[in-house]
């Protein structure tokens, strides 16, 4: 699931993405998610990394901060959804 650290809104829309997997079927025995703070090279940001890491951790969800422009963390995050799916 990823937001935009720039965009308040976008951070609030996690809770839709969520409930949207649940309607589908969600079953976090099965269903890995990691949650991706976009944008963290820019100056603008709405979200602070602690309402993000809260959020994330309040699921049991890995957090992390990317950019896909430079791409900062880009494949921490994905090696992390990787190694959670083969345990």
């Amino acid at each position: 699931m990823v937001f935009d650290v720039d965009n308040w809104d976008s951070f609030t829309n996690l809770v839709q993405w969520e409930n949207e997997m649940k309607k589908n079927g969600f079953d976090k025995n099965w269903v890995k998610v990691v949650v991706c703070g976009n944008k963290c090279d820019g100056k603008g940001w709405e979200v602070n990394t602690a309402e993000g890491q809260k959020w994330a951790k309040n699921r049991n969800y890995l957090y992390f901060e990317t950019s896909a422009l430079t791409p900062v963390k880009v494949n921490e995050a994905f090696d992390a959804l990787f190694e959670q799916c083969i345990d």
